[in-house]
């Protein structure tokens, strides 16, 4: 469970990241967000925080262990509107426009079919709304992966 012990430090150097893909995908206050393969909470939390209380994230991702470090870390924020859900993103199901948003955080990129979960997934959104992800480029652009390989 090394993420669990480098949350931390993985949130202070990433949450410029959490904080972009909330800003691409215009989360505003008030606003439904669906954030697939959140793991830990991110960029559940960081949505969450911009949401408000009026607001609601629902962080879905395959571990169960990760999900519940993710409801304490919620807990501990006092942010009461973030739900937990275990699935995987191509077996999610919620009516069609059901969010204003949807993020992944170097989540979604994993599926096996990711183009097809990401379309999926739009159909979850209500009409205008936007879907941010990140993802890697080549092993050479992305110094996180180069410098050990």
């Amino acid at each position: 469970m090394g993420w669990k012990e480098w949350s931390e430090f993985k949130d202070s150097a990433d949450a410029h990241i959490s904080r972009r893909l909330v800003e691409l995908a215009d989360v505003q206050p008030g606003s439904r967000v669906l954030d697939i393969a959140a793991g830990y909470g991110e960029p559940a939390l960081t949505a969450a925080r911009r949401v408000g209380p009026e607001g609601r994230i629902v962080a879905t991702d395959i571990s169960a262990e990760m999900l519940a470090f993710g409801r304490e870390r919620a807990a501990a924020a006092c942010l009461g509107n973030a739900e937990f859900i275990e699935s995987d993103a191509s077996g999610l199901d919620f009516p069609p426009a059901s969010f204003d948003a949807a993020v992944s955080r170097w989540g979604i990129i994993f599926e096996p079919d990711a183009e097809a979960a990401a379309g999926r997934i739009r159909g979850f959104l209500r009409p205008g709304s936007r879907m941010a992800i990140s993802s890697w480029g080549e092993p050479d652009q992305v110094p996180f992966l180069s410098i050990p390989m």
